[in-house]
């Protein structure tokens, strides 16, 4: 069977596609690694991209959790972004270096609740595999993040 771009998901090129700020982001702390101001930036950037899409996924479970008034998955779907809203002050006011580590720790977070919920949230086939695959990779490349910017 040919692979064709036309064959894959819309949800795979997109979440593919998502992937593309979190390398460049690495890439520049890579390159200009030692130039602290920049560093810092590059930092601050990769968190407040990671926490933009760490609030895309956990708002996911946000309709069924009130649909069913959930108490536990509302406050699920809320924690990440209200976490992040906390790392993003912490970075603008200290050091934007450190909250990589909880995003690192948040992607992880959140896919387990996906995979948890994975039945209730009627995902297509393949997905549960697509974002433990996109999870790794993003993950890995805020962890690579944070080392090369130590």
């Amino acid at each position: 069977m040919k692979l064709s771009l036309k064959n894959i998901p819309l949800y795979k090129k997109l979440g593919y596609a998502g992937l593309i700020p979190f390398a460049l982001f690495v890439l520049g702390l890579m390159i200009y690694g030692n130039d602290t101001p920049r560093t810092l930036y590059l930092c601050m950037l990769l968190m407040a991209y990671s926490s933009m899409i760490l609030s895309f996924l956990s708002a996911v479970h946000w309709p069924l959790a009130l649909k069913n008034n959930d108490a536990i998955r509302l406050s699920l779907s809320m924690a990440p972004t209200i976490i992040c809203l906390v790392l993003l002050y912490v970075g603008l006011t200290y050091t934007p270096l450190w909250p990589l580590l909880v995003i690192f720790i948040l992607f992880w977070h959140q896919y387990l609740i996906d995979r948890k919920y994975f039945t209730l949230l009627e995902f297509p086939d393949g997905y549960l595999k697509f974002r433990l695959r996109i999870t790794a990779i993003t993950s890995g490349l805020v962890l690579f993040g944070f080392l090369v910017a130590l």
